[in-house]
């Protein structure tokens, strides 16, 4: 080999030197990645521990709950267990938000959990879970052996029993003479053909607004004790318990018998009465379920003043 290319060949190859600083600068980088990753590895470990990163430890707070949300239900939603009985959630969990949904969703007041919001916790302030709920509404109380119990619109029961009817609190009326059939366990619904009568009528009576629009007079009870005529062959299916006065409704809407009048006049019907209690406050019975106003005055009652016509309120047959 000539002179001249031994010359150019060791120009390009690089020095021993440089061969050794370049294994030092690897090996360098290597411990750099590898004291980086061990690094955060112990410190997501330490922040992993501290008790505020668990889930169990944040504050609940709800956006806007329904003004008929007792302070017990509010009590029960804020009360959902978060923790996990093999480990505690923490923020740096996967799924951790999905187990927070289902776990709400597990509440029998709750239909579905529309939001979740999070407000990370610091050393001084705990961390808080915004949650946005759409509850379950009651529609009616069923009476049972003494006890009320709450139910929605699918028959599902909610919350504990009262020994009194918080009907003025719900705004909803109570289904009595229900057949004994025992109450399902909370978050279940009532197996009963008698309530789901009742919460149909109690149903019609919510979405065509009465329950609302006469919340100061409110109907207080939906009586479906006649139901296929078991105590008075002949007689209305139902009747709407007032201020001391049994308003008939008629047949069952699930009933496929024929009717007297639709539902629509039983609730026009029903608006002149609710709308006027001076004028039928003497009465014992009002036959809402006919085209034209009848009812039966209770015993001694003096009559009434129409306050438009001036004229007596007949004691019995057609109250104009």
């Amino acid at each position: 080999m000539s002179p001249k290319l031994r010359k150019r060949r060791s120009s390009v190859e690089p020095t021993l030197r440089q061969r050794l600083f370049r294994c030092f600068l690897w090996v360098g980088l290597v411990g750099v990645v590898i004291f980086s990753v061990f690094g955060s590895l112990r410190i997501r470990k330490h922040v992993v521990g501290e008790p505020r990163y668990e889930y169990a430890n944040w504050q609940i707070e709800f956006v806007a709950l329904p003004t008929w949300v007792t302070p017990e239900i509010r009590n029960k939603l804020e009360g959902v267990d978060l923790s996990d009985e093999e480990t505690n959630l923490t923020l740096f969990d996967r799924g951790v938000l999905d187990l927070v949904k289902a776990r709400f969703e597990a509440s029998p007041w709750v239909r579905s959990v529309e939001g979740i919001a999070l407000s990370y916790p610091t050393a001084t302030v705990a961390g808080v879970i915004g949650v946005d709920l759409r509850l379950r509404r009651p529609l009616a109380l069923v009476k049972h052996e003494g006890l009320h119990y709450l139910v929605d619109r699918g028959g599902r029961r909610l919350g504990s029993p009262y020994r009194e009817a918080p009907s003025a609190w719900f705004g909803v009326p109570t289904i009595v003479g229900a057949r004994a059939v025992a109450p399902p366990a909370e978050g279940e619904e009532w197996e009963d053909p008698d309530v789901s009568h009742g919460l149909t009528v109690a149903a019609i009576l919510r979405d065509d607004g009465i329950l609302d629009e006469f919340a100061d007079r409110p109907i207080e009870a939906v009586d479906v004790a006649n139901l296929e005529g078991r105590l008075r062959p002949g007689d209305v299916e139902i009747a709407l318990l007032w201020q001391e006065a049994r308003l008939t409704w008629g047949r069952s809407p699930l009933s496929s018998a024929p009717t007297t009048v639709g539902v629509e006049q039983i609730l026009h019907n029903l608006r002149r009465v609710l709308g006027q209690p001076h004028r039928f406050a003497g009465y014992r019975e009002i036959h809402t379920h006919r085209r034209n106003l009848t009812g039966l005055r209770r015993a001694g009652a003096r009559p009434q003043v129409d306050a438009q016509t001036a004229w007596p309120v007949p004691s019995s047959g057609p109250i104009n």
